[in-house]
């Protein structure tokens, strides 16, 4: 992440937390571990631009922002007036990789808690 930020890309999480919406957790909670992710990734000079999560899920309420609908993209993408052609969505399930074709944005799928730094090569 620190070759990417010296490349002047900027993180933004995007993640589905249905836990909420199925009472399993709240999004205090959900606020606390996004701070704490936060904090952890700044000590090695890594800042994100923003954290979206969807609550939501299938079976207890419909919207448009769960994955692998592609709102949150967009979101993140109009916000910071973000390229989506000059843009990486790198996410572990294909779910990740749907809503970033839906945003026109290049997706990479990895398996989960792989090293990133073996995916660097394919991002210009």
């Amino acid at each position: 992440m620190q070759e990417l930020r010296s490349r002047d890309y900027i993180f933004i999480i995007i993640t589905n937390q249905s836990g909420i919406a199925q009472d399993i957790y709240t999004h205090e909670e959900v606020h606390e571990v996004h701070s704490y992710i936060k904090e952890h990734f700044a000590n090695f000079g890594i800042r994100f631009a923003e954290i979206y999560y969807c609550p939501h899920h299938p079976t207890v309420s419909k919207c448009l922002c769960r994955k692998p609908g592609s709102l949150l993209v967009e979101k993140g993408l109009a916000r910071f007036d973000i390229d989506p052609a000059q843009s990486y969505f790198i996410g572990d399930r294909e779910r990740d990789i749907e809503a970033a074709q839906a945003a026109g944005v290049n997706s990479i799928l990895v398996p989960s808690n792989a090293n990133l730094g073996d995916y660097l090569s394919m991002i210009a």
